[in-house]
């Protein structure tokens, strides 16, 4: 087989890479919503590549088929293990965790060109966790010589979590490896009992818990961005919808322009020094030690105030996602990738 691109769906990576094991199984919910929308890729991939299937999945089922077309479209080559054996490829998953290099290291013969599968994972595990945010606000706030919101905290003692949840009714805790919703938990008095269980649970998997006063959100965005060769460059906005756990649940799909009036529209002190001073700030924390797409979860608060990182993503995200179906000329509606496709490319 000659040399090409392999595009992988893997969402669960944020979630394998918390495991800390190189054997991680998704819970059935999460095997079913990458088998469901496995053809994803489609929307980013390359004329002439190749997408690797989940193990799982024996055929195609008429409800995982949403991206079919584009696949034929773009000749993309829908691939299983076997097919790979003795061949190698340019990797380009949606996020690079241990689970996904073992998996591809079994592969008999197979080649992942041009990248260090095992320096990928380790510096990428230690860069995804939630602490980063903590000491990218520091620099923010350094450059940019104010904040608008209060740091994000890490706590490995119970006792002191609890402490300082209580002194703050609505807050965020999360888990330092999760993503799109998962591993969060919003404190509201119905579920106050819920929370030394669940705190204990995290720190004696994760190590420990972060917490972040919670505030009243006026607008969910992100700044999408890529590593290369040592820069980190500013790719475009993103503005999604959450539900009230923060869950993901879909992006508005406008032109750069129009995405940057909504956003300045909830947060009236949003300029371009913000993005020059995140740019610098990525580059500093990430770019010796990371390349790939990566993506900036930002908030505006009610009252217009800022949170320029909620959290860091080192993957490939919807936001990057929805930045290409926009190139190819889709706009002025709600990308759900859940839903059928309700746009075409």
């Amino acid at each position: 087989m000659s040399s090409s691109r392999l595009y992988i769906f893997n969402p669960d990576t944020d979630m394998a890479l918390g495991s800390g094991c190189r054997n991680y199984t998704p819970p059935a919910p999460i095997q079913a919503f990458v088998a469901r929308l496995c053809l994803l890729p489609a929307l980013y991939a390359e004329p002439d590549s190749m997408l690797l299937l989940p193990r799982s999945m024996s055929r195609l089922r008429a409800s995982d088929r949403a991206y079919y077309p584009l696949v034929r479209r773009k000749n993309i080559r829908l691939v299983k293990e076997e097919d790979l054996v003795n061949s190698s490829a340019e990797v380009c998953p949606w996020g690079w965790d241990e689970t996904l290099m073992h998996r591809l290291q079994r592969i008999q013969g197979f080649e992942a060109e041009g990248v260090d599968m095992s320096s990928v994972c380790s510096a990428r595990r230690r860069l995804s966790h939630r602490r980063l945010t903590i000491d990218i606000h520091r620099r923010l706030n350094a450059l940019l010589s104010k904040s608008d919101i209060a740091m994000p905290e890490e706590f490995d003692s119970l006792d002191s979590l609890i402490r300082w949840a209580e002194a703050h009714p609505g807050c965020y805790l999360k888990s330092p490896w999760s993503s799109s919703g998962k591993g969060i938990f919003h404190l509201t008095d119905a579920n106050r009992h819920l929370l030394p269980s669940w705190a204990n649970g995290v720190i004696a998997k994760q190590g420990s818990v972060m917490a972040e006063i919670g505030e009243e959100r006026s607008l969910d965005f992100a700044t999408e961005w890529v590593s290369e060769r040592g820069v980190v460059k500013f790719k475009g906005y993103s503005v999604f919808e959450v539900n009230d756990h923060g869950g993901y649940l879909g992006n508005l799909l406008q032109s750069e322009s129009k995405l940057e009036q909504t956003i300045r529209r909830h947060a009236p002190s949003f300029t371009a020094d913000h993005i020059a001073a995140l740019q610098q700030v990525l580059t500093e924390t990430i770019a010796a030690d990371y390349e790939g797409p990566l993506g900036v979860d930002m908030l505006a608060t009610a009252d217009g105030r800022l949170n320029l990182c909620v959290e860091v993503n080192l993957r490939r995200t919807m936001g990057h996602v929805a930045l290409d179906i926009c190139r190819q000329g889709t706009t002025d509606t709600i990308f759900r990738p859940g839903e059928p496709v309700a746009f075409s490319v």
